[in-house]
């Protein structure tokens, strides 16, 4: 065991936990702002949890650990959701499913990938004993998010199978188990179900706009590997436009660089690398800058980040990362105007469930 997941299993006090992230995230722009205004709220919530049954406040209180998470204070969600679970009563299997699941989530973020696996076995036995879909996916999607960090695909594909199976119709967990299909499907190389599981993700991230952007991403980079350049470009421009997210902003403008590249369209290729070494140099991101610089010809500064998010990566286990920036950065490329993936796997555009997705990226507004 790290010395990292040994402090994960321990969460400090909530006064601990608040100046650890005030710490860590002083500098950040505007979320040391956002964590001082919501800290009291949540620094009484996190001392009040055990004094009285957790249970009544139960979605409450897991609504503000996921704030706590978009702001990046992580600390303060490991304790405050810590707290949740020896507040809800052992008795309450739904219960301590829903808070297990919940406090692996957040110790998977803080790199404690085996903790987080530990976590979400212990809430799919919870929630299996109490017949709870709906936690019963959600405990899957959690293992399978875990596996795809670690980058074993194929045990990420069968949970998020598993996952779709029990997913109540039409809901955020089903929305998990498509997106999750979609990525691991385009990884182990069947594009006409990537295709298809991805556009189900679309549709039912629809008014969500950081989801479907997201996702979008995902589908124009299956139109690129299967020669539909123009498609993708306008998936990526929509996909950019719809969220202020650097992780998705910063993988679309890489997208969006590779199809004008294709397309042979010097001057959109100019416009689009320009921006993108702009929202790079204020990026957190060192790995997906690096994939963007690699992208527009930049090998020497893209390898400078690669190795820097190898480091990282390595330090808490995810695996995915150093595989990644070893074929993916290393990798000659074909000469070009700018360095571009070459395109592959054209025996997919024929397949009914791919061009029907092309189609639909052709024309997104």
């Amino acid at each position: 065991m790290t010395i990292m997941e040994m402090r994960v299993l321990q969460p400090l006090a909530p006064v601990d936990a608040m100046r650890a992230d005030l710490a860590r995230l002083a500098g950040d722009g505007p979320a040391p702002a956002r964590l001082a205004e919501r800290l009291p709220i949540w620094l009484d919530l996190a001392t009040r949890l055990g004094r009285s049954s957790a249970r009544p406040i139960l979605d409450d209180v897991l609504a503000d650990v996921a704030e706590m998470e978009r702001a990046g204070a992580l600390q303060l969600a490991l304790t405050t959701v810590s707290r949740l679970r020896d507040a809800v009563s052992t008795s309450d299997l739904a219960g301590q499913a829903q808070a297990t699941a919940h406090f692996g989530r957040v110790l998977r973020q803080l790199g404690a990938l085996d903790q987080a696996k530990e976590s979400y076995e212990r809430a799919l036995s919870s929630a299996k004993k109490v017949g709870d879909a709906g936690l019963t996916a959600h405990a899957l999607l959690g293992l399978g998010t875990t596996a795809h960090h670690r980058g074993n695909y194929p045990v990420a594909d069968s949970a998020y199978r598993r996952a779709l199976t029990v997913a109540p119709r039409d809901s955020l967990y089903e929305f998990g188990a498509n997106q999750g299909l979609m990525i691991t499907r385009a990884v182990l190389g069947n594009l006409a179900d990537a295709f298809r599981f991805g556009w189900r993700a679309y549709d039912l991230a629809r008014d969500n706009a950081e989801q479907s952007a997201e996702i979008l991403v995902n589908l124009s980079g299956l139109a690129l590997r299967v020669g539909s350049p123009d498609s993708a470009a306008n998936g990526f421009q929509v996909a950019y436009h719809r969220t202020t997210l650097e992780r998705v902003r910063l993988p679309a403008l890489r997208g969006a660089a590779r199809a004008a590249a294709l397309r042979g369209d010097k001057w959109e290729l100019e416009v689009v690398t320009e921006r993108a070494r702009v929202e790079g140099m204020r990026s957190s991101m060192p790995y997906e800058y690096a994939r963007m610089l690699r992208s527009v010809g930049d090998d020497e500064l893209a390898t400078s980040l690669a190795d820097e998010a190898t480091v990282l990566a390595d330090r808490f286990g995810f695996h995915e990362v150093p595989f990644a920036a070893t074929h993916r950065l290393t990798a000659p490329q074909a000469p070009s105007e700018s360095p571009v993936e070459p395109v592959e796997d054209y025996k997919w555009r024929d397949d009914a469930a791919v061009t029907t997705g092309i189609r639909r990226l052709a024309v997104l507004a």
